[in-house]
């Protein structure tokens, strides 16, 4: 059971580098990009890496778990945006990229482990199927579950094609 006042800070922490390590190729932002990207980007805690304004990061709502006051169920979401540029303007490529990096931080999100691309394993929530000894264990304390939820895709056709996917992280916590 954390002490903190929720798992927020710490879940966007453990995505950023588990995300960094299994998205050798994209690049990998904690919130807006600080620079043009071309090619593959996961931001991770903004709604529109466009926008000049504030950012929605993240939500959740806290309830008390026990009578005794000992614990408190946070349900919540972090929202990211999976983004890929294709040079040549083929939609259909810069659509399957961006889905594939959202692909790959929803199995990350479902089974609490993954696979990245040298072999080493990263853990987001132990499962009796994630491996004894991963090479990476990112799990935030309280954290129980996790998961993709309200994807949408966003087709920009200018110099070139880029294609966004929208998603929230939804999750379930202890704290």
């Amino acid at each position: 059971m954390s002490t903190r006042a929720t798992i927020i800070p710490g879940l966007i922490d453990a995505l950023v580098t588990a995300a960094k390590a299994l998205l050798p190729d994209a690049t990998v932002t904690d919130s807006f990009p600080r620079f043009d990207v071309e090619g593959d980007l996961l931001a991770i805690g903004v709604d529109d890496i466009t926008s000049a304004s504030p950012s929605a990061a993240a939500s959740s709502s806290i309830e008390w778990a026990t009578a005794g006051r000992q614990g408190r169920d946070e349900t919540g979401v972090i929202t990211c945006v999976a983004e890929s540029w294709d040079a040549s303007g083929d939609p259909k490529a810069a659509r399957d990229a961006a889905y594939t990096i959202a692909d790959t931080l929803d199995r990350l999100c479902r089974y609490g482990w993954a696979t990245a691309p040298d072999a080493s394993t990263v853990v987001l929530i132990p499962t009796t199927g994630s491996p004894a000894t991963p090479t990476l264990n990112v799990h935030p304390a309280g954290l129980l579950s996790a998961g993709l939820t309200n994807l949408r895709l966003a087709q920009d056709p200018a110099e070139g094609a880029r294609a966004d996917v929208v998603f929230d992280v939804a999750f379930k916590a202890r704290i």
